[in-house]
C-alpha cells in the first residue's frame, strides 16, 4: 500500500527560505509555496493551485507548514496553523516574546501537534558526540562553556543579533547540559542605531545538581572582522574547542 505524500507549505522564499526549498524539493512531499513576492514563487515552478501570495488560502490543502517569514510574523502565522490542526516547523526565533512562545507550545501540546523550531546546531554529528561525551563524564567535571559567534556580515532586518545568532548556542548549551539555565544576565548594544542589538554578551548559569553552577557565556556581534562560530568546553580533565565549519556558511 502506497502512503500518501505529505502536503507541505513553505511560507517565505527569502534568503533562508530558499535553503528550505532546496531540501523540500529533494524529499518525497507534495510542495506548496507562498511569498509576498510573486516573482520568487514563479521561479519555483509550481502549478497554479500550489502557490499563492497569501499563504492562508492554502492552509486547508496541507498537512504541515514550514514558516520562514520575518520573525515579527511568526507568532500569528504559527498560531493560525496550529489552530487549524497543522504541524509546524518555524525558523528561529519562534516569537519575539517568550509569552507568545509559551502560548504556541501549549497550543501544540493540547492539540497533539508538532511544533519544531529551527535550531540546527544540535543535529550536527559533532554536537551529538559532545553531548554524549559530557553525559558519560569523559571531560570530568565541567567548569564552563563559552561560545563566540561574530563576524562582519549583513545584519538581519527583523531581529537583533541575540535572536539571530546567540540563541543557536543557548540551545546548544541546553542540549549539552540537559536543562535550562537557572539564571541569565545579558548586556546588549545598538551601535548601528537600528533599534535592534548588534552586539550581545550573555552569561548563563546552569544548576549542577549539587548547589554549584556551570557558567556559560555567549558572545555575538556584527563588528569583529572574520567569521567566528566557535564553542569551547572547559573541564578539569581537558578542554575541547569545537568549530562550526564552512559546511554551514549561511547560519543566521
Amino acid at each position: 500500500m502506497t502512503m500518501a505524500r505529505k502536503r507541505i507549505l513553505l511560507i517565505g522564499l527569502g534568503r533562508w527560505g530558499v535553503n528550505h526549498l532546496r531540501i523540500l524539493k529533494s524529499m518525497p512531499v507534495e510542495l506548496f509555496a507562498s511569498d509576498v513576492d510573486e516573482r520568487r514563487i514563479n521561479s519555483v515552478g509550481l502549478s497554479d493551485d500550489h502557490w499563492s501570495t497569501n499563504p492562508r488560502t492554502l492552509f486547508s490543502q496541507i498537512n504541515a507548514a514550514v514558516v520562514v517569514t520575518p520573525a515579527p510574523a511568526h507568532f500569528a502565522t504559527c498560531r493560525e496553523l496550529l489552530e487549524m490542526g497543522k504541524d509546524v516547523f518555524v525558523e528561529k526565533p519562534m516569537s519575539l516574546l517568550s509569552a507568545e512562545a509559551k502560548k504556541l507550545t501549549k497550543l501544540a501540546e493540547r492539540a497533539g501537534l508538532i511544533l519544531q523550531v529551527g535550531y540546527i546546531f544540535r543535529f550536527d554529528p559533532a554536537s551529538l558526540w559532545l553531548r554524549d561525551a559530557i553525559a558519560q563524564g569523559r571531560f570530568g567535571r565541567i567548569k564552563m562553556l563559552r561560545a563566540k559567534f561574530t563576524g562582519l556580515k549583513r545584519p538581519r532586518s527583523d531581529t537583533g543579533v541575540t535572536f539571530a545568532d546567540s540563541i543557536h548556542f543557548i540551545d546548544l548549551f541546553n542540549f549539552f547540559l540537559g536543562g535550562t539555565p537557572r539564571r541569565i544576565h545579558a548586556v546588549v548594544d545598538d551601535f548601528l542605531g537600528r533599534g535592534m542589538d548588534d552586539e550581545s554578551l550573555i552569561v548563563l548559569e546552569y544548576d549542577r545538581g549539587d548547589g554549584s553552577a556551570i557558567r556559560a557565556t555567549v558572545e555575538a556581534g556584527y563588528h569583529a572582522p572574520g567569521k567566528v562560530p566557535r564553542g569551547t568546553t572547559s573541564s578539569r580533565a581537558r578542554r575541547l574547542h569545537r568549530l562550526h565549519r564552512e559546511a554551514q556558511p549561511s547560519i543566521g
